[in-house]
């Protein structure tokens, strides 16, 4: 029994043979891969502080401004 080509929807509601047959022809696909080479510490840390610093500093600021002005 040959398979035509199916679009994701329709496997979803295929009969589960159909379905299982159509997964086994597909190729694996590779998501993620992670990066070579060590990365510092530092340079991992530095984009989390600053995402840090600019919640801080636009939540505080519009708070301190209305108590320095009440």
């Amino acid at each position: 029994m040959e398979l035509e080509p199916l679009s994701p929807e329709l496997v979803l509601v295929s009969a589960p043979d159909a379905a299982e047959r159509a997964r086994a022809l597909l190729t694996p696909v590779q998501l993620w891969e992670p990066s070579i080479g060590a990365t510092s510490e530092q340079a991992t840390r530095l984009p989390f502080l600053t995402f840090c610093v600019v919640s801080l500093t636009t939540t505080l600021g519009p708070l301190a401004l209305i108590a320095a002005v009440h």
